[in-house]
């Protein structure tokens, strides 16, 4: 749990340093969500500290507590509060902290706001169509989903405060909820999806803005289309697209697909943004990918070779691996339904045979001796398959005896009929007598050719070929008729399938035939099914293969003796298409993926020469070790889901009750998914002549997904990195086949190999769509390999000396001297096997769904190699386990006890190096809303404090304040603590506000520094950007462990203050001084020593040129001026203007480190609760099966280069689960 927990902050981002701790004397609280009322209480009267009247908190305390939705408020009081305190957050900085100014923009909402479409009127003066369908539909209101006109009756004094915390609430899921609930918004998905995405793109455009538009029509109005920045270019569309859909207009494609964009989660467009990846990725799968699925030929693996041209999609020729197969429980009811199908549509063929035989006897039910067995087996088998597995309906001798009784008599109840219809018939009847006497005799022939007794008392004899007969699909088309029924035929191809365990393949290199094999996976993969597509190349340099041999490089030793040095270094680069299926829905990803390998090591070999074949045998051991061995992966591209539905008659799902039994609409589902990857290929067809560009894809991509909230859209970036040391002892027998200077050996040889994985981590976070992923993987783990086949190597031997004297016969040197160098080895054909495989795998997956965590997708996974180790866990919480099972709809304890017994069963027989046990929790859904509370309020801290203080005034105290409220904050969706980088500066905030910038709303005071505050890692002013080198981050810092080492030791001599005058006044002039002062600075934020003086200090350390505009040199400089005007005077304005400055910095600084406490102290309770073991839920075990098939076509020697088919699958052979 502890290394999932660092790998998942390490994933957020969060930064290393510990939490600020709360000073002792402080009588300040934390601003976390609550978990008490009196503690509630207390922290909206510590927010609202300029409120004088008492009476106006405790009113806005009972009016915020009742927008907690009423879930909730079963749920704990974190649950109960964690809404309320993110809209008092809100209305603390739109307020100036004032309660009664709260309490006015409260009803400002509530009853003088209306989200209506009369602010959107066209300009011809003509009524809205949604004013006009809402007048008509609904007499009770007259307003829609849309943004908004306020009423003429309302404060003006509110009206931009109002305004304002609309915009702040809708940055997060639960705060346009109490936004909607406020306002008493219809439920309407389509226009009340417009008016979030309209409240998000203006809270984006007026961050940073002096003086906010406090109505919408007037944003419209300053932001017409095509204006402002390239960054705000997506949030103006969007601006645009949203009023045109809350007007009742169609937007137009362009405006269309912002909008998509902007609710899938994308906020800026342009070079290098996630949206830019993502169209362009979209463009090259269409208009590249696809196409290429018909030319996979020969040309085509040469330019893959050199990594052009891939096409994963043909990589499907390959097979799907099992992907599209159900697990064991499932094709075994799907085997044993066919093979129930089967049969009782051939005894009902027979049974009608055998009907119509007593009716009409003249036609016999059988035409030989086999057919009379088959039917009376098969009406066996009716009825045993009913009861007992296929297994065990085997024919056995007692079996077959009583089949045979009931054979007989069915048999002489044809004879009866026959001689019935016989002593019946007359001369006269056309040969009725003539065919009834040959029926007769015909029965009695085939009768004593099947074995069956001619009088009573008589053994019965089947037929050999009929014992041990299982039923099975094959069995049962051989006594088919042919052709069989459609029906017949469903049934036994379905049974003969997954007996033979046929792969689908891709036949054909068409589209269509890659577009029917995807949308047949997609309809039958299972869940915990995935398939993996890859075509690429990689290229890389492997001297595993070259050895030295030193017998006689010097003093000639007794046995040969080689060295080696094994290193190996390579790129692979390949294009994915990959599909799956898990409780969250189905997915489509489509991306690259790309691994670099390193690995140093060395070895030693010795070997012995039998005298025999001119010394041609030579038997060799060897030893080599690969102490490091590196391997790093990233996957970048785009995820498509199919996110699950509620079934239509699923009651509302409360989300706080760990229990509660959820019904999805699979087929719904499926389709979206299936209508999605036909689109892709529709475009890939339909355009060949002509293809569409990347922003015409996207717009049709928007028009064929809609506004629903079906198909999620995002970018996905993961990163890999694996550890790993090896030890291999190899030995082998191996035959001279050439002459001794230029060795080449060939024979058996066998390697055994063991591999440990000290690191094995995975981090994933994905920066747009409607339901966007975060997962941390740590694992280690320990395998051997045991590989033989047949080895050769081929070499050349190097002379190291002179030549003997052909004269005298004599060698100078006292014998010869030489080396026998290896150039190339390998094992064309071997066999190998992996054992003893053991280590496991820890994960925390995080799912968050229209800005919610998805309680019931959010994971603590344990993955295991070894079925040992998995079974040890699983029984030591078998009582979890069983009471889970026991949960679900119509379970029993008994039956849940029998089920887990069964799991265990299955466990004990499926092992091998393809198979892993998963072992999984999931959140509940209580405290899913609980960390949900602490991180929204976490991100408010950061914004809006760090906003509001970016633009602090710097006119003097008593100028007037403005009605609009505070300056807007960065625009929604903010990220979540950034990493912090060395090479950058600390912490990036918005540029200062000019001198005669406004202040707050009314009775808004300043943020002054809280003697109480919590100790927090402060957070720097802000800095000029200031590029101090051209060579890339990893260059400059290698040169500067060698070049900057007096400035290192200069800068780690100074104290915090120092460091942080350093910073903020830009006094260093040299590049390394600049990098050396923000590394020790980084150094002590992350070690949680950095803790400087509120103010900095007025000049500038020693050793460092003097600070520009310090209140020291402006004086100096006003004292010169004043001698020289000989006038006695007040500081000149300059000094002041300075002065000012330094104590806005020193408010901003003081403030800053209490929104940074407030906001780590609300991330540390929400990992508190996270990795508390208690807040997990037992949810499911699985048995994993992975099969995967590769195919490299090159050159792959010691110089490596090769074009690679890759074909993974995965499915779940066995599972336990909830839901």
């Amino acid at each position: 749990m502890q290394r999932a927990q660092r790998g998942l902050q390490k994933i957020q981002g969060s930064r290393l340093s510990r939490a600020p701790k709360p000073d002792a004397f402080s009588t300040r609280l934390p601003v976390t969500v609550p978990d008490s009322e009196p503690r509630y209480r207390r922290l909206l009267a510590q927010g609202f500290a300029a409120t004088q009247d008492a009476q106006a908190v405790e009113s806005l305390a009972d009016r915020l507590r009742a927008l907690t939705p009423p879930p909730a408020e079963e749920a704990g009081d974190r649950a109960r509060y964690a809404r309320p305190m993110l809209v008092a957050k809100v209305l603390e900085h739109t307020c100036g902290q004032d309660a009664a100014a709260a309490l006015g923009v409260l009803d400002q909402l509530a009853d003088g706001m209306r989200l209506g479409t009369r602010s959107f009127a066209p300009p011809d003066g003509s009524g809205p169509a949604l004013t006009r369908q809402a007048s008509d539909s609904d007499s009770v209101d007259d307003f829609f989903d849309a943004l908004n006109k306020f009423h003429e009756a309302a404060p003006t004094g509110h009206t931009g405060a109002a305004w304002r915390t609309a915009q702040w609430l809708a940055r997060y899921h639960a705060g346009f909820d109490a936004l909607c609930n406020l306002m008493h918004i219809p439920d309407r998905p389509e226009q009340r999806q417009a008016a979030h995405a309209f409240l998000q793109a203006a809270d984006a455009l007026q961050h940073g803005s002096v003086k906010p538009v406090d109505s919408p029509q007037g944003l419209l109005d300053k932001h017409p289309i095509g204006s402002g920045t390239p960054e705000e270019s997506l949030a103006i569309k969007t601006l645009h697209g949203a009023a045109a859909v809350l007007r009742g207009d169609t937007p137009t494609p362009e405006l269309a697909g912002a909008l998509f964009a902007w609710h899938q989660g994308f906020r800026e467009e342009g070079p290098g943004t996630a949206l830019d990846k993502t169209k362009t990725r979209l463009g090259k799968f269409i208009r590249r990918v696809i196409p290429r699925v018909e030319k996979h030929g020969w040309r085509t693996m040469l330019w893959q070779m050199v990594g052009k041209k891939a096409s994963p999609l043909s990589s499907a020729r390959l097979g799907l691996q099992a992907a599209h197969r159900k697990s064991l429980t499932g094709e075994y009811k799907d085997y044993v339904d066919a093979l129930r199908s089967a049969v009782d549509t051939l005894v009902a063929r027979y049974t009608e045979a055998e009907t119509d035989a007593i009716r009409s006897p003249d036609d016999l039910p059988w035409r030989s001796p086999e057919e009379m067995w088959h039917s009376a087996i098969l009406r066996h088998w009716a009825t045993a398959l009913a009861e007992a597995s296929p297994k065990d309906c085997a024919l056995t001798d007692d079996t077959l005896a009583v089949i045979g009784r009931q054979l007989s008599g069915t048999v002489a109840n044809v004879v009866d009929a026959l001689t019935e219809g016989l002593a019946r018939a007359t001369d006269h009847d056309d040969g009725l007598r003539e065919r009834l006497q040959a029926s007769l005799t015909r029965l009695t022939d085939l009768s004593a050719r099947a074995g069956l007794p001619s009088e009573p008392g008589s053994p019965i004899r089947p037929l050999p070929e009929l014992y041990g007969q299982p039923p099975n699909g094959e069995l049962l088309r051989a006594w088919s008729p042919d052709p069989p029924t459609a029906p017949l035929e469903k049934a036994l191809k379905t049974a003969q399938s997954i007996e033979q365990q046929d792969d689908l393949q891709l036949q054909e290199k068409t589209i269509e035939a890659a577009r029917e094999l995807i949308e047949s996976l997609l309809t039958t993969i299972d869940a915990g099914g995935k398939l993996r597509l890859a075509s690429g190349s990689a290229v890389g340099i492997n001297t595993g293969t070259l050895s030295t041999g030193l017998q006689n490089a010097g003093h000639a030793l007794a046995i040969p003796v080689s060295a080696q040095a094994d290193f190996h270094a390579s790129r692979k680069r390949q294009t994915v298409v990959e599909f799956g299926r898990g409780a969250h829905g189905r997915d489509l990803f489509i991306g690259t993926d790309k691994v670099v390998h390193a690995a140093a090591g060395f070895g030693a070999a010795i070997g012995y020469d039998f005298r025999v074949l001119a010394n041609r045998i030579r038997a060799s051991l060897g030893l080599s070790v690969v102490p490091i061995d590196v391997e790093r992966g990233k996957r970048v591209g785009v995820i498509f889901r199919a996110v699950r539905q509620l079934d239509p008659a699923q009651q509302p799902v409360s989300g706080y009750h760990d229990w509660e039994s959820v019904k999805y609409n699979e087929p719904a589902t499926r389709q979206a998914l299936v209508n999605l990857s036909n689109w892709l290929f529709e475009q890939a067809t339909e355009h060949r002549q002509q293809p569409l560009g990347r922003e015409a894809i996207w717009n049709a991509l928007a028009r064929h997904c809609g506004s629903g909230n079906t198909i999620s859209v995002g970018w996905v970036d993961q990163r890999k990195k694996r550890l790993r040391h090896k030890l291999r002892v190899s030995g082998g027998v191996q035959a001279r086949i050439s002459a001794k200077s230029a060795p080449m050996r060939v024979g058996p040889g066998m390697r055994l190999t063991a591999e440990k994985t000290s690191r094995d981590t995975t981090a994933t976070r994905e920066t747009a769509g409607l339901m966007r992923v975060e997962q941390s993987v740590q694992g280690h783990g320990r395998h051997m390999t045991l590989r033989a086949g047949l080895t050769y190597s081929a070499g050349k031997v190097f002379y190291t000396s002179a030549a003997p004297d052909h004269a005298t016969g004599s060698d100078t040197t006292g014998g010869r001297h030489r080396i026998t160098q290896g150039f190339n080895g390998g094992t064309p054909l071997s066999w190998s096997k992996q054992f003893m495989d053991s280590g496991h795998s820890v994960e925390v997956r995080t799912i968050h769904l229209h800005g919610k965590l998805a309680d019931r997708v959010c994971y603590f996974d344990k993955r295991y190699k070894s079925g040992t180790e998995f079974l040890a866990l699983i029984r030591t919480r078998q009582r979890d386990w069983i009471d889970m099972l026991a949960r679900k709809p119509g379970a029993t304890r008994e039956a849940a006890e029998q089920e887990f017994k069964v799991f265990c069963d299955m466990v004990e027989k499926h092992s091998g190096p393809n198979i892993s046990y998963l072992y999984r929790e999931r959140l509940k859904p209580a405290i899913a809303r609980e960390i949900e509370g602490q991180l929204d309020l976490a991100d408010m801290h950061r914004a809006l404090d760090i906003d509001a203080l970016a633009d602090l005034p710097t006119a003097p105290a008593g100028a007037e304040p403005t009605a609009g409220g505070t300056p807007p904050p960065q625009p929604a969706a903010p990220e979540r603590n950034r990493p912090v980088d060395p090479e950058r500066h600390i912490v990036e905030v918005e540029a200062e506000a000019p001198v005669g910038a406004q202040t707050r709303a009314a009775g808004s005071p300043a943020p002054t520094a809280t003697p109480g505050a919590p100790e927090a890692v402060p957070l720097l002013p802000p800095v000029g950007q200031r590029k101090t080198s051209r060579l890339p981050a990893k260059a400059r810092q290698f040169l500067d462990k060698f070049t900057a080492g007096t400035e290192k030791a200069q800068a780690a001599g100074l104290s915090d203050a120092q460091l942080n005058t350093l910073m903020t006044g830009q006094a260093m002039t040299k590049g390394r001084a600049i990098r050396a002062v923000q590394r020790e600075v980084d150094k002590r934020i992350q070690g949680g020593q950095w803790n400087p003086a509120v103010r900095p200090q007025v000049s500038a350390p020693p050793g460092y040129a003097p600070l520009p505009g310090t209140p020291a040199e402006a004086a100096t400089d006003g004292r010169s001026r004043s001698a020289e005007s000989r006038v006695p005077a007040s500081p000149p304005p300059i000094a002041r203007t300075q002065s000012a400055e330094l104590t806005r910095r020193d408010s901003q600084a003081a403030a800053l480190v209490l929104a940074e406490g407030n906001a780590q102290a609300c991330e540390v309770a929400a990992d508190a609760v996270l990795f508390d073991e208690a807040s997990w839920l037992p949810e499911r075990l699985a048995i994993i099966e992975n099969i995967s098939r590769r195919e490299h076509k090159g050159l792959s020697a010691t110089l490596q280069l090769y074009g690679t088919s890759e074909a993974a699958g995965q499915r779940d052979l066995h599972n336990l689960k909830f839901g």
